[in-house]
């Protein structure tokens, strides 16, 4: 695959980053793409470059900080075709995003609290597509006992709605309790049996 140039790699970088910073004090509703152009220092020509619109670089960021996460995941344990590895490197990959979240809770909220159908599907979509990934790779492993798509769905449904409810009613004081949890849960769901056959 042909490397990317170094300068729009440089110009995404620096779109991505005035982004996530204009959602620490403004509703996504209200971000314009001049906003955004104006905190990167890059003109709307060059944004239309490499984006559609505010979506699409919205889109992107989240796909890119999974994307990060994903390979930060892969150098603690690599996945493998050994199942018991493959569950500790998803519930690796669990922590590393409950991290992240915590981290930019504001920005996160900012989002959930968007008036716009169009976020709230963004950020599902995101969500569905690696849970999608996750359980086709442990599919591989162990024969499932549902099709991929059965729990691909029941899985997103139930972190998307467990984000939605930390971000909205849990003070910080009950962070760590909800990430202990939450990576507890992820562990024990994937051992248990439920989904895929022993």
């Amino acid at each position: 695959m042909k490397k990317e140039d170094l300068r729009i790699t440089k110009t995404k970088r620096d779109l991505r980053y005035a982004i996530v910073e204009l959602l620490k004090t403004n509703q996504f509703e209200k971000i314009t793409v001049g906003d955004i152009c104006d905190k990167a220092m890059v003109n709307r020509m060059t944004f239309y470059k490499h984006f559609n619109d505010k979506y699409d670089l919205l889109e992107h960021t989240i796909n890119f900080l999974v994307q990060d996460l994903l390979i930060k995941a892969s150098e603690i344990t690599k996945p493998n075709d050994n199942y018991d590895e493959f569950v500790n490197f998803c519930v690796v990959l669990s922590k590393m995003i409950i991290k992240e979240s915590i981290a930019q809770k504001d920005e996160f909220k900012a989002l959930y609290m968007s008036d716009s159908g169009i976020v709230y599907d963004i950020i599902t979509k995101t969500i569905r597509k690696y849970i999608e990934m996750l359980v086709v790779g442990l599919a591989k492993i162990r024969k499932p006992k549902y099709s991929i798509k059965t729990i691909t769905e029941f899985l997103s449904g139930g972190i998307i709605h467990l984000l939605c409810y930390w971000m909205l009613h849990l003070n910080d004081s009950d962070t760590k309790q909800f990430s202990d949890e939450c990576t507890r849960f992820a562990q024990e769901l994937f051992k248990s049996g439920m989904f895929f056959e022993e």
